[in-house]
């Protein structure tokens, strides 16, 4: 998968050379080929890249996503009793691709550990280093970005996968905690309008 990713992310560097970021609006702005960089490092991070895959595309101001990504740090370590710094290194060198195009996928669970046969999603967390996020929101804690993370914490845990199934018993890791943890930090980045 490290080649897989190494792969995307040259060719995506080699497609879009630069883009511009305009029109802000709550935590999203539109990407403009071609004078922005598609892959940026997030100020402030163990090395977290945001990608824009696509010209004329949106994603979230990097800025939000630090903040989302602080919020969600401190409130995972208090809730689950780790220091700060250890949750930081789990989150490090995580690429976080950012996308308004609607993603369809096969074998999906819902957060109850539904199985689906084909399913449209918000987020997906597509390996150990790598999440896309949908970006049909104004706001980050309308976005499934918080919901992913909490995959990419359990997936550096367990080595293995990030629970797919989330509350449902096939695979482990993810509990109800996991749950009341994700509304907790979105619906506190929305009151501060991220």
């Amino acid at each position: 998968m490290k080649i897989a990713t190494l792969v995307f992310t040259a060719i995506t560097v080699l497609l879009f050379p630069s883009c511009i970021k305009m029109n802000y609006k709550g935590s999203i702005t539109k990407v403009e080929c071609p004078r922005f960089s598609p892959v940026q490092v997030v100020e402030n991070t163990p090395q977290i890249a945001i990608i824009s895959g696509n010209c004329e595309d949106y994603t979230y101001r990097s800025e939000k996503v630090h903040a989302a990504i602080q919020y969600f740090v401190e409130e995972f370590s208090y809730a689950f009793e780790t220091e700060e710094e250890d949750t930081w290194r789990r989150l490090s060198r995580l690429k976080i691709q950012f996308s308004s195009i609607p993603k369809e996928v096969k074998n999906v669970y819902s957060i109850e550990g539904k199985f689906y046969n084909k399913r449209s999603v918000t987020g997906l967390a597509l390996d150990e280093n790598w999440i896309w996020v949908e970006t049909r929101t104004r706001y980050i804690c309308e976005s499934s970005l918080i919901h992913e993370l909490v995959h990419i914490m359990i997936w550096r845990d367990q080595k293995v996968h990030g629970d797919p199934d989330h509350e449902g018993g096939e695979f482990s890791g993810w509990t109800e905690q996991h749950t009341e943890l994700i509304n907790l930090v979105n619906e506190a980045l929305c009151a501060l309008e991220i």
